[in-house]
């Protein structure tokens, strides 16, 4: 939400001069925030088809969609530094750059400030898109930045284009077990598998690097449910089966062996 500041002014003419300066800026600032969208854009289109623009997704080099994706990723990262270097930047707003770039095209991006180790650090997941829009390449980052010089950096990334690429892609932060770690739970399904096979990661991040704590694959139409600590885990044992007793529910809680 824009914060308005309203000054008191002795002359009429200090107010006069000030206006259109504030005006030229926020001018300014939009008009660059629309340049930034539509180099994004632009780029994404040569890498993603989508159905109502044949002229889309026309790059098949795979060097040339590499190098593109790159171009996209650096974009969203000086998104998020330029928002990181304002002073009282939330999560919320960085959630709210990486959408305004992507136009929403992509996952639900997360965003959390935390202190680890008495220095602050952000996570932040979102996806970059790929292939086509019926079933799209899905190009999955989960980073760690973190401020340990007064500027803003990412110090790691969970291998998570490994892990989810093709893949809807949720992250969410649990409570570390470990007080020098915090723990971060992803999970997605596979796009365009009739099965939907559902698999999970718990991340750490120690402050300098990502391992993999717990990991689930291949629970077919799976869901998870939240709540706290405890996840719960629903799927079918089989696929395809009709029998009442198909569907597993099981409930799980963090222990400093991931989630038991």
């Amino acid at each position: 939400m824009t914060k308005l500041t309203t000054f008191i002014c002795l002359a009429l003419l200090t107010v006069a001069q000030s206006g259109p300066a504030q005006t030229a800026g926020g001018t300014a600032a939009s008009d660059s925030r629309a340049q930034r969208y539509n180099t994004y854009s632009k780029l994404n289109r040569q890498i993603f088809h989508t159905s109502d623009d044949d002229e889309s997704g026309r790059v098949t080099s795979r060097a040339k969609a590499a190098e593109i994706l790159s171009q996209l990723h650096k974009l969203v990262s000086d998104e998020i530094i330029g928002i990181l270097s304002s002073p009282g930047a939330s999560a919320d707003d960085v959630v709210a750059a990486i959408n305004a770039i992507q136009d929403k095209a992509g996952s639900k991006p997360l965003a959390d400030l935390f202190q680890l180790n008495g220095v602050k650090c952000l996570a932040v997941s979102y996806s970059i898109l790929q292939g086509a829009d019926a079933i799209p390449d899905t190009q999955p980052y989960l980073e760690f930045w973190d401020q340990t010089n007064g500027s803003w950096a990412m110090k790691a990334e969970a291998p998570a284009r490994t892990d989810f690429r093709g893949h809807t892609f949720t992250v969410a932060k649990l409570d570390s077990p470990v007080p020098t770690e915090a723990w971060f739970l992803a999970w997605g399904m596979t796009i365009g598998n009739p099965g939907t096979p559902l698999k999970l990661r718990l991340y750490s991040f120690d402050g300098n690097a990502v391992r993999t704590v717990w990991k689930r694959d291949d629970l077919t139409k799976g869901k998870v449910t939240l709540s706290g600590n405890t996840v719960v885990l629903d799927y079918d044992r089989d696929y395809p089966s009709t029998g009442p007793n198909n569907r597993i529910e099981e409930t799980l809680h963090v222990t400093g062996n991931g989630l038991e």
